[in-house]
């Protein structure tokens, strides 16, 4: 829950000090988001800070629907009806099952780095990419490609039409007065979410 105090504290933060904020992800353990308390945690959390439910992303691994798909399908709607997107994270390693972006709609899927390796040198690998990114824009899922890290992965990025990217390339992790300092008007950098 201290993550979701941190993002929410600075959502608010942003809002006060630039009047206006950027949505934040955070990582949420498959324990947490299968407590089925933390729905109604959650929001109160964002209420008490005064943050709309949908500026707070939500990452999660396909780890949750191993230990129980039931209970977490249960939990990731309960979740999306007050408001919070929901962000699949590290897509491509691990246990990746397509069934899961048919049995639930996620907002957001981050490609795993892994299959972004070595795209800009390896035709299959290039292929399995620009295929897996070509399905999840026909099922309408936006997709954050992370560990772009070379400006040589940038024409493949483009070929495939994909937007959002993070990785060392842009920028590593940085504090928040360093972030808010090099971000002063948010709304030119960052989209905004409705």
């Amino acid at each position: 829950m201290q993550a979701l105090e941190a993002a929410c504290d600075y959502i608010a933060m942003m809002e006060a000090q630039q009047g206006e904020s950027i949505p934040l992800s955070i990582n949420i353990s498959v324990n947490r988001m299968l407590d089925t308390d933390f729905p109604a945690q959650a929001t109160k959390i964002c209420n008490d800070c005064s943050v709309r439910t949908n500026m707070i992303e939500l990452e999660l691994t396909e780890s949750i629907f191993i230990r129980d798909e039931k209970a977490a399908l249960a939990a990731l709607n309960s979740l999306r009806e007050v408001g919070f997107r929901l962000s699949l994270d590290d897509f491509g390693s691990g246990f990746s099952s397509l069934s899961y972006l048919r049995n639930f709609h996620f907002e957001v899927v981050k490609v795993d780095r892994s299959l972004v390796k070595d795209i800009h040198n390896n035709s299959k690998a290039n292929a399995l990419f620009c295929g897996l990114v070509a399905m999840l824009n026909r099922l309408q899922i936006e997709i954050v490609v992370e560990g772009v890290e070379q400006e040589s992965y940038l024409p493949f990025m483009e070929n495939a039409d994909v937007n959002l990217m993070q990785g060392f390339y842009f920028d590593k992790p940085m504090p928040y007065d360093q972030f808010l300092a090099r971000h002063t008007n948010l709304s030119d950098t960052f989209p905004s979410r409705k």
